[in-house]
């Protein structure tokens, strides 16, 4: 994940990789936000949450990945800090 502070939180660009051998059909990163911080927009995933727990899952347009293929999605926070790099965590599903 990179970010880049915007205003009082952030803006994020997340890159999703399959380093596996073969081709993965949907895909999800989970993660979470600060207690004061807002979900702004976000755009190319699907984005749910409970809490403080966000996560960001593929659309029916990038969830297909072949060996090697990427995709990247992103979203802002507003009134936030983004979380070190560990706390994402991206599964197939």
């Amino acid at each position: 994940m990179k970010d880049t502070p915007k205003g009082d939180g952030y803006r994020a660009a997340v890159t999703v990789t399959n380093t596996g051998d073969t081709e993965i059909d949907n895909w999800m990163m989970h993660s979470s936000i600060s207690p004061d911080a807002e979900m702004g927009k976000y755009w190319k995933a699907v984005y749910g949450s409970y809490g403080l727990a966000i996560t960001f899952g593929n659309t029916e347009h990038n969830g297909t990945l072949a060996p090697g293929a990427s995709t990247t999605f992103g979203f802002v926070v507003k009134n936030g800090t983004a979380p070190p790099a560990p706390a994402n965590v991206c599964m197939v599903h």
